[in-house]
């Protein structure tokens, strides 16, 4: 079910608390005992050490370091099908994903409004308030 469980949350990663939870259970599943099972291990501190990394400010680093992290995440789902007897390639755990175009834009609006919301609360952002009379 852990291999289940990140092949279909692996388009929205994070934004997924199935997602998540399933990555930290990676060690205790995968324990390492054989071959296949350290690869996944390696491929997962690989990732985690990246996740733990500070995401950068710029839109072009941005970009780079969320395209580091997709080809991380590649190399854990290939380890870890292997490792099940599953032949995957990389391009179909990449593209082989389907995340409708409303589920982005839901996602982006709910982070905005969370955004907002916080730097408001925060009395980092005034609350703007126009007036409209008859």
């Amino acid at each position: 079910m852990l291999f289940q469980t990140l092949m279909a949350t692996r388009a929205v990663r994070g934004g997924s608390n199935d997602h998540v939870q399933a990555l930290n259970l990676i060690e205790l599943l995968f324990d390492g005992t054989n071959r296949k099972d350290k690869e996944v291990r390696d491929a997962w501190a690989n990732y985690l050490d990246f996740l733990n990394e500070k995401i950068p400010q710029s839109e072009g680093e941005a970009r780079t370091h969320f395209e580091k992290g997709t080809g991380l995440l590649i190399s854990l789902l290939k380890a870890m099908g292997k490792s099940l007897g599953y032949d995957f390639n990389d391009v179909s755990l990449k593209r082989g994903v389907y995340f409708p175009q409303g589920h982005v834009d839901e996602s982006t609006d709910q982070l905005a409004i969370r955004q907002g919301l916080a730097k408001l609360m925060k009395g980092e952002k005034p609350l703007d308030i126009k007036v409209i009379g008859s």
